[in-house]
């Protein structure tokens, strides 16, 4: 094995937060484990209920179980999303996280002012009113009133849903 391991920044913040966590050996982990992300890292600590005093070998033994490190090629975080935009636009991670969170926050006082928010290209934000309905407690089988509530729809523009077909 090389001594010079190429890995993904993600990949490597979250190698960086286990180190510390749980005083795993960083290099070790990385050179196994190049393209495990920050959340498949995250979820597979939580799901396999990891002591803070786990050892290394402990990870990588459990790491190595390809049922164990599960991925979801169809869904994107927040960080892959602020990573895929810095490199695209060619801004830094920070710029392109503030740009997210002040679209986030925009969309999210637009919409609770009841107005709908339209982006060219993407699609358009908009609220629904979703009326009082009966419902069902899973666990006793009761029936339960559910209030009416407000919800966030996205309905994709034609542009978007043209370049996802």
């Amino acid at each position: 094995m090389s001594d010079e391991i190429q890995i993904s920044e993600k990949t490597y913040a979250i190698l960086q937060q286990i180190e510390a966590a749980r005083e795993v050996d960083l290099h070790l982990l990385e050179s196994l484990f190049p393209d495990i992300t920050v959340d498949e890292f995250r979820n597979f600590l939580r799901l396999n209920h990891i002591p803070e005093d786990i050892d290394t070998q402990k990870i990588v033994t459990l790491l190595s179980d390809k049922s164990v490190v599960t991925r979801s090629p169809t869904s994107t975080n927040k960080g892959a999303l602020i990573l895929k935009m810095a490199t695209e636009a060619g801004i830094t991670k920070s710029a392109a996280a503030l740009v997210i969170d002040a679209v986030v926050s925009a969309v999210a006082s637009t919409l609770k002012k009841g107005e709908s928010v339209t982006l060219p290209g993407l699609g358009t934000f908009s609220v629904s009113k979703r009326a009082a309905r009966n419902g069902r407690n899973p666990q006793t089988g009761q029936t339960i009133r559910i209030k009416a509530k407000k919800v966030a729809s996205f309905k994709a523009g034609k542009v978007l849903s043209e370049k996802i077909r």
